[in-house]
């Protein structure tokens, strides 16, 4: 297992002397290309985890590739999405659970509307997004290998 990981290692470290000799543009949206692929496996892996009774969570579920700010620094975010249809805004509840109790009521002078239901006691977590990214790694650097290599032979520069 640790050859395997030493060749892809290996492989994307040739990708990156390839990718500094290309034009911007090449590179920009090749590696755009590899870190969708890395957010796909994680994204797969993350939804799989995640309870049954979080429909939309796992509908929300996504990889957002961010702008550059330089050409060999990229970043994606993985994670719920929370804009137009999708309903992800509570993943971190899901993720990282709540307290289990208030241990002091509320001060009496405070704005807060009281609530018709009381507090609930807690939500254990049920983490699903970290231990995606943990254990998918591997996974991870060969799928953004095998799509880094699919662009370039597709441009004809491999």
């Amino acid at each position: 297992m640790g050859l395997k990981l030493d060749v892809d290692l290996k492989a994307l470290g040739e990708m990156d002397a390839i990718l500094k000799r290309l034009d911007d543009n090449v590179t920009k949206n090749a590696s755009a290309a590899a870190l969708r692929a890395a957010g796909s496996v994680i994204t797969k892996d993350a939804k799989q985890r995640l309870p049954s009774n979080y429909k939309s969570l796992k509908k929300s579920l996504g990889t957002k590739v961010l702008k550059p700010r330089d050409l060999f620094n990229r970043a994606a975010i993985v994670g719920p999405r929370t804009s137009g249809s999708f309903d992800g805004w509570y993943g971190h509840i899901v993720e990282y659970g709540t307290l289990a109790s208030r241990t002091e009521p509320l001060a009496p002078r405070t704005r807060r509307k009281k609530h018709k239901v009381p507090l609930p006691q807690g939500l254990t977590a049920h983490p699903f997004l970290r231990p995606a990214i943990d254990s998918t790694h591997r996974a991870q650097i060969r799928a953004m290998a095998e799509k880094m290599r699919a662009y370039l032979n597709k441009k004809g520069l491999l």
